[in-house]
């Protein structure tokens, strides 16, 4: 079973605006620190809802689907940011004996 988000990057333009909107689909707390360590911390908390970093919760089977599109106009500080942290994620996962949380799906549309 999974979860599907959508994050069009051609509304993304720097790192910041990647924060504003994986804060506003997961639903991270109002301290979060907008960096990449808060950032793998809310996306592993996805599993752990009782740690109240993200909005969106994950049983042991569910996966977060981020569908990427136009991920390619990305700037390479986003996409190593988004990359590094959906790894970090993946890896403490199947470190614990569990399979990967977070896919990632590229997918793109004609620029308008």
């Amino acid at each position: 079973m999974e979860k599907r988000i959508t994050i069009d990057f051609r509304k993304i333009s720097d790192i910041s605006d990647l924060h504003d909107k994986l804060d506003d689909e997961l639903g991270f707390p109002d301290f979060y620190g907008r960096n990449i360590h808060a950032l793998i911390d809310c996306l592993q908390s996805m599993r752990f809802p009782e740690e109240g970093m993200s909005r969106v919760v994950l049983g042991n089977e569910e996966v977060l689907m981020l569908e990427l599109i136009n991920f390619s106009n990305a700037n390479m500080v986003i996409i190593n940011s988004l990359l590094v942290a959906v790894e970090t994620v993946n890896q403490r996962e199947l470190d614990r004996g569990r399979k990967h949380s977070i896919l990632l799906a590229m997918s793109f549309t004609e620029s308008r």
